[in-house]
């Protein structure tokens, strides 16, 4: 990452980063990398990005058990997507939500 000049372009590479390791199975790590690639994205005032490292950070939360965290995770995320008017984004973490609710893990 050292070799990218563009803070956007190390923050891209981060997410894809998130990604790759939670398509691993890799849950916890990806978590991390995808909660500090929100808070990245967040102070360079990208909403699309910040909402699509809370998404990945809430789904790898919902894997590892803790449905609250999560919960919140998507609330956000779903939120930045509302307010850009990106509504299948919004609607795929409305189902999110839905399905933490049916496990009764969380209040919907």
């Amino acid at each position: 990452m050292e070799r990218l000049t563009l803070p956007r372009h190390r923050y891209a590479l981060l997410s894809a980063r998130a990604a790759i390791v939670e398509g691993r199975g890799e849950r916890a790590e990806a978590l991390e990398l995808y909660e500090e690639a929100a808070r990245r994205w967040a102070r360079f005032g990208h909403a699309l990005e910040h909402g699509h490292a809370l998404l990945g950070a809430g789904r790898c939360l919902a894997a590892l058990g803790r449905a609250e965290r999560a919960r919140e995770r998507f609330v956000v995320a779903r939120a930045a997507f509302q307010r850009l008017g990106a509504r299948p984004l919004a609607a795929d973490v409305d189902a999110r939500l839905a399905a933490l609710a049916d496990l009764g893990t969380i209040a919907p």
